[in-house]
């Protein structure tokens, strides 16, 4: 699975990766999250912020 997958930095990337592998391999998200070594949580966490964050 590894084989062809980039070392991920961002997590938009990470999730995207995961999605990746679950479609092709056909796995579920807990054991795509776990090949990736990434957490559950990371998958699933959505921003509580906007997109533009107002700065000061």
């Amino acid at each position: 699975m590894l084989q062809d997958i980039k070392k991920a930095l961002r997590p938009a990337r990470k999730r995207k990766l995961v999605d990746t592998i679950k479609a092709d391999w056909k796995v579920s998200i807990r054991r795509a999250c776990s090949v990736l070594k990434i957490d559950r949580s990371l998958y699933v966490y959505k921003s509580r912020r906007g997109e533009q964050v107002e700065l000061n």
